[in-house]
């Protein structure tokens, strides 16, 4: 029943995937008049946090000039609103590292951008900042992802998706949730909150950007949880490869296409929506545009 990914494998699979072909994403204005806005830095950490974050998903995906233009546009539209957000809550030391890591992205710095990361991440274990920074995705960006990931080229797919660790495997983790015995070890609360993320990961990785299918399948997901949950853990695992069969096929009268690929492209489409909806991205492709224009 477990099913695993092989990362090289998918990732060459894609590459010759025809859906992704590249088509015509480019307003035909100079770029430098549409960086023209002020690129100031905000001194906001939470906004400075968004900002790092688009363009780290922006670095990925190695986007060049005409694609920019097309979601400095796009973004108009498509991103979250601004709203006032509790302040965040870290050191200058981790303010310092942050704004390096930005600088490096806006100069598309190979080296710096490895080498920030990882120390950023090391002063977020050890300091663990407060941070508000968190992106509702809109109804216009997940109508628009499935356009932009369908204007990118197999090469910018496949270089977003080699920025992944690990990709992500729905299976995997519902099996996890449902089967691995220190989650059955987790307190209530604990437990509560753990099954909602990996259901609410796991339903977004099978159902895409389709909100309302998602809140379906999660449902579901849910409801076997639950079930495994009230076994004892003997007669659970014993029983793991029917308990699995049973969920996959609940799942699948909601999401008929479950394979490696749908999952794939929903993976890449959920990014991008995010991508889409961070209030911050404006300002990060102004200041990508901004550099690539001097």
């Amino acid at each position: 029943m477990l099913r695993t990914w092989n990362v090289t494998r998918l990732v060459l699979f894609l590459v010759g995937l025809a859906g992704l072909g590249l088509l015509p994403f480019d307003s035909g204005r100079p770029a430098r008049a549409l960086a023209q806005k002020s690129t100031e830095k905000t001194t906001d950490l939470n906004d400075l946090s968004m900002e790092v974050a688009a363009l780290q998903t922006l670095h990925t995906f190695k986007l060049g000039t005409p694609r920019l233009k097309a979601l400095l546009a796009l973004a108009k539209e498509t991103a979250q609103k601004s709203k006032k957000r509790t302040e965040a809550d870290a050191s200058d030391k981790f303010r310092k590292k942050l704004l390096e890591l930005r600088e490096a992205l806006v100069k598309n710095d190979d080296d710096q951008i490895d080498k920030l990361s990882e120390q950023l991440e090391q002063l977020r274990n050890d300091e663990d900042p407060d941070l508000y920074d968190d992106v509702e995705v809109t109804d216009e960006a997940r109508k628009s992802a499935p356009k932009v990931l369908a204007s990118l080229s197999t090469v910018q797919v496949t270089n977003h998706l080699a920025g992944y660790d690990e990709i992500p495997d729905p299976f995997l983790l519902m099996n996890k949730t449902m089967f691995d015995g220190k989650m059955r070890k987790l307190a209530p609360e604990q437990w509560k909150e753990e099954r909602d993320q990996a259901a609410t990961q796991a339903s977004e990785l099978l159902a895409g950007v389709d909100a309302a299918l998602a809140r379906k399948v999660k449902d579901v997901i849910l409801k076997h949880f639950d079930k495994v949950r009230a076994m004892k853990q003997p007669e659970a695992y014993k029983q793991r490869m029917k308990l699995g069969k049973e969920r996959d096929s609940d799942i699948r009268k909601l999401v008929p296409n479950m394979g490696p690929m749908d999952i794939l492209k929903n993976l890449v489409e959920n990014d991008l929506a995010e991508l889409l909806s961070n209030p911050r991205l404006q300002a990060a492709v102004e200041a990508r545009l901004a550099h690539t224009t001097k």
